[in-house]
């Protein structure tokens, strides 16, 4: 089965897809959680300004880079993490206007939240975003690993360094490369169409014994024709 996805809905599958991520349920109870979250805009938006949140002690604005996660936030309280813009009332009073909401019940202590703004906004500016809580912990995701993250409609077929690996739809794989002993691994990704395979995708991805990369596969029309575009977010660990 082919993918067909319209390039101007594409964020919309994108979300659709990003909810179907194997993440927690918003919990009954009061619980008090302590977690070490960073942020990460989603590919081409601007990046998010002026959202806050309550740490528990002191209001914090979060600092967001364009391809890397932010500086490491902390937070205790409870479930869920509470996103906010801040707007002067009639007697010059702090309100608190909500734009997002983060369910941190059971992604761990250390987490990366995806920020994603509805299409057709003002990215920098929302009114309101999807946020996407992700397991970050370097003991379950370290150097030398790809995280590797299947957003298209269909299984995704994939060859690293023509060793075979297969991406279910809204699937996870992680990936050990630094035994690989190259700067680089040779990547190549196709669909099945019945019996037929058909390449969508093909590049160089680079490797590095103390850097874990996230790569997200989402599809795009390219000049009529669908392919796979990636979004790569690396960081150094310490392993």
């Amino acid at each position: 089965m082919k993918m067909h996805v319209c390039f101007r809905t594409r964020r919309w599958v994108l979300l659709t897809l990003l909810a179907c991520l194997p993440l927690s349920v918003f919990s009954a109870e009061e619980e008090i959680y302590d977690v070490r979250f960073t942020c990460l805009p989603w590919k081409g938006m601007e990046r998010p300004k002026g959202i806050y949140f309550d740490n528990g002690e002191a209001i914090q604005e979060l600092k967001f880079q364009s391809v890397r996660r932010s500086p490491v936030y902390e937070y205790r309280g409870t479930n869920p993490l509470v996103f906010f813009r801040i707007e002067k009332g009639l007697e010059g009073e702090d309100i608190r206007i909500p734009v997002a909401t983060a369910n941190i019940a059971s992604v761990g202590s250390q987490t990366m939240l995806l920020f994603i703004a509805p299409p057709d906004s003002d990215s920098a500016h929302a009114s309101r975003y999807k946020v996407v809580p992700m397991d970050d912990n370097p003991e379950h995701f370290g150097g030398g690993f790809y995280r590797i993250i299947n957003l298209s409609q269909d299984t995704l077929y994939c060859k690293i360094n023509q060793e075979g690996k297969v991406i279910a739809s809204g699937n996870t794989l992680l990936v050990d490369v630094k035994s690989q002993g190259t700067p680089t691994v040779d990547v190549a990704i196709a669909e099945r169409d019945d019996d037929e395979y058909k390449q969508i995708y093909r590049a160089q991805w680079p490797v590095n014994a103390r850097q874990r990369t996230l790569i997200f596969l989402f599809p795009i029309n390219h000049d009529g024709r669908t392919t796979i575009d990636t979004f790569m977010v690396s960081d150094y660990v310490l392993n």
